[in-house]
């Protein structure tokens, strides 16, 4: 192939499912209050299309000729109508299950023999989707971030609500990032460790030099009289 054709070569980028339903305006809404979507907007008067999105993934919603939703788990048991692949799956869960999601993974997420973890949730029509993450254990050698915290008297609960709200941002921005845990010393509550594991150094880089970093980091200063990041890499581990 020659070097222009190389250059004007097409490429696809995404993918929109288009799910046939009976009341597009009832399930945008839903999408919006339940799932986190944005509704970008309806067609027709009355509407016969509608288009959420959330991030970049876009959902369409076109109106049935009948008053019935046919999903695939018609046709196939444990079918899905849509995977989504995500980054933070067990913070999404939780979001789930206080908007009260239904979800069909009630118990949390699963990890799957196909080394994914992830929820399946069913909207309002029936429809079912997995909502999932590639598992990190796969790495044998899978670098960790760990941070040794001491809080200052009285700033305990501050220090904690600070990182749960970077560490929800973390699983949402960061990709790479696996689960971050964060533990306090029941003896003295003032020292706390925490730590998570990654896809690969590269990623713990961009993530620490990213301005959100700095600006946690800058942030908790302000409640802790010490903190010491470190990189791990596990060497070992016991068996299953």
């Amino acid at each position: 192939m020659k070097e222009s054709q190389k250059k004007n070569a097409p490429t696809m980028f995404s993918i929109a499912p288009q799910f046939v339903v009976p009341d597009v305006v009832r399930t945008a809404e839903y999408y919006r209050d339940v799932l986190g979507f944005t509704i970008k907007g309806y067609w027709r008067n009355p509407p016969v299309y509608s288009i959420v999105a959330r991030d970049g993934i876009a959902i369409h919603f076109g109106k049935g000729d009948t008053t019935e939703a046919q999903g695939n788990v018609l046709r196939r048991k444990g079918g899905l109508d849509a995977y989504i692949f995500v980054r933070g799956v067990d913070v999404l869960y939780d979001e789930f299950k206080q908007r009260k999601a239904d979800l069909l993974t009630d118990d949390g997420p699963i990890d799957t023999e196909y080394h994914n973890r992830e929820i399946v949730i069913r909207d309002c029509n029936g429809f079912v989707i997995a909502f999932g993450e590639g598992l990190i254990d796969d790495n044998p050698h899978r670098p960790y971030t760990l941070g040794n915290w001491t809080a200052k008297a009285g700033k305990e609960q501050a220090f904690v609500s600070e990182w749960e709200a970077f560490a929800q941002w973390t699983g949402r921005n960061n990709a790479g990032a696996g689960s971050g845990h964060l533990l306090q010393d029941s003896d003295h509550p003032e020292q706390f460790v925490s730590f998570g594991a990654w896809q690969s150094p590269e990623a713990i880089r961009v993530w620490r030099e990213s301005a959100e970093f700095k600006a946690f980091v800058s942030k908790v200063r302000e409640l802790c009289d010490d903190f010491k990041p470190r990189s791990l890499v596990e060497v070992a581990r016991s068996s299953d």
